[in-house]
């Protein structure tokens, strides 16, 4: 056996025919140099009928059958009929990478059709799980004859040609693939991460942050490692870059920048998370990250997209969410003012605010185009400018009778603003202060009238809240689905150009919320 030699696996999908077929194929196979064969026959595999709920225990009949699967550079199945076994289905879906750009052949056998109905159904699966399939096939018709009791087929010359068509095709496909993959293996060999390398002075700028490439690390047992598709770039992280010990520690320098990602599960060494799944985590900032299976959550993007988890479904709307029902609640005829009403917690909050029932909401953002997509899109009744002239002035147009809850996104100036057009009684939800997180703003000079008007100012971390997320996910799946909660992105593509999407996020050039994808 050559060392250049391809590793082909010959999958029975049903015994019988099927064995007899299988055999004498490898046979034929075998009399090549480069190619080493396996035979897998799926009623020995004894994997489960049923798949698992997303994120479940893989079975260990599945992970035992799997390196065989992945070591293959080649696939040969054996099926039958006018329709494939529901074992062959089955052992399909159980899988996913190991078949991914490798060639797949047919043997097929059956009446009239001599199974070419079965195979032509595979080529659309095995299509979409992005193998390859090769056209020719090997074919026995009248399948309960086709056969001696030794096993030779009662056509041999056709057979036996048709088998080494089938496999120089089979055998160029693989070696093209295997070359293919290798290089693609070695281009994905580093891994690019962004690095704080300077605190900065006031205004971050690009020369703080500086792209590094490592080795893609390994994981340990109980861990997986994650290839990041999408990454969550949020105002909060300016205030770790400064070196000040706060309700989360500071980013270290020369070190990876961390937060919110979605990806996808390559490697695991963890019975809890199979490979294929799509995870959120908080080691963002990075191509590649090895995550603890604990620390890591499975979601399934077949409900909606995997970045809907770092946004509507994510922290951002458990923010927004918890700021209008637990930290400033809202009533029945509440009028309600958002700062920062178009970013990523505000133009959901708005919405959210409708359906609490508030009877009036009014939002803030910097520049008139925001301010239509505020009413149009995101359920405002009115918005402010803050460009545009004093907020005081504004805010008492758009709420002449006072407002009852304000949730604050921005501080500074709009926290006074809120304070002196609040009803006695009124609630404020202090969520962030953007204004403040370059440099330090003045407080409001109002801040008397918090107790004059018996004011319930309240700040929230969205750590003491998660909890909620078992009441909230329900609740914003189902609105996303109807379309009554509308969302928006503004993605930012490639690694390298993450600092420059979290710029862009401080100067509020972003409309929802900041994503970089990766993939």
């Amino acid at each position: 056996m050559s060392k250049d030699s391809l590793r082909v696996a010959i999958i029975i999908g049903q015994d019988g025919v099927g064995t007899t077929a299988a055999v004498w194929f490898a046979g034929q196979a075998g009399q090549r140099d480069d190619i080493e064969v396996d035979i897998i026959d799926l009623a020995e595999a004894c994997l489960p009928e049923a798949l698992p709920v997303i994120g479940g225990r893989v079975p260990q009949s599945v992970q035992d059958l799997a390196p065989w699967l992945a070591e293959a550079d080649a696939f040969v199945i054996v099926t039958p009929n006018r329709s494939f076994p529901a074992s062959l289905k089955n052992a399909i879906d159980w899988y996913r990478d190991e078949w991914k750009a490798k060639p797949v052949a047919f043997v097929s056998y059956g009446d009239e059709s001599g199974g070419l109905r079965a195979v032509e159904q595979l080529r659309l699966v095995f299509a979409d799980l992005q193998a390859m399939t090769v056209r020719d096939t090997v074919i026995f018709h009248d399948h309960r004859g086709c056969f001696t009791e030794a096993g030779r087929p009662l056509e041999p010359e056709r057979c036996s040609t048709a088998a080494r068509n089938l496999l120089d095709q089979l055998v160029w496909w693989a070696r093209a693939l295997k070359s293919a993959r290798t290089q693609e293996e070695e281009i994905m060999s580093v891994n690019r991460e962004i690095h704080l390398v300077s605190r900065p002075a006031g205004e971050p700028a690009l020369s703080d942050f500086k792209l590094v490439e490592t080795a893609i690390p390994e994981p340990g047992e109980g861990q997986v490692l994650v290839r990041n598709t999408w990454l969550s770039v949020d105002p909060y992280m300016r205030g770790r870059m400064d070196d000040v010990e706060s309700y989360i520690p500071p980013f270290p320098l020369g070190a990876a920048l961390d937060g919110s990602a979605v990806g996808e599960v390559v490697e695991s060494r963890s019975a809890d998370i199979p490979v294929g799944a799509t995870v959120v985590h908080f080691l963002g900032w990075r191509e590649y990250a090895v995550v603890d299976a604990a620390a890591a959550t499975v979601i399934d993007p077949t409900l909606v997209p995997a970045q809907a988890f770092l946004g509507a479904l994510g922290t951002t709307g458990l923010t927004a969410y918890t700021a209008l029902t637990q930290v400033a609640p809202v009533k029945e005829g509440d009028v309600v003012f958002i700062s920062g009403a178009a970013g990523a917690v505000g133009s959901i909050a708005g919405q959210i605010a409708r359906k609490l029932g508030a009877s009036r909401v009014i939002g803030s953002a910097g520049g008139p185009e925001k301010g239509k997509r505020l009413i149009a899109d995101f359920g405002y009744d009115a918005a402010i400018d803050y460009k545009a002239g004093a907020l005081p002035a504004q805010l008492a147009e758009a709420a002449p009778e006072g407002i009852d809850v304000y949730l604050d996104n921005v501080g500074g100036s709009h926290l006074e603003a809120a304070i002196g057009a609040a009803r006695p009684g009124g609630r404020i939800a202090l969520v962030g202060a953007i204004s403040g997180y370059n440099e330090p703003v003045p407080g409001p000079g109002n801040l008397f009238q918090a107790y004059t008007k018996e004011l319930n100012l309240r700040g929230m971390l969205i750590t003491s809240y998660l909890h909620l997320f078992g009441e909230y996910i329900p609740q914003a799946i189902s609105w996303l689905a109807d379309g009554s909660l509308y969302t928006e992105e503004t993605v930012i593509e490639g690694i390298d150009q993450a600092p420059a999407a979290f710029l862009a996020l401080l100067r509020g050039a972003n409309t929802g919320k900041m994503l970089v994808r990766l993939a």
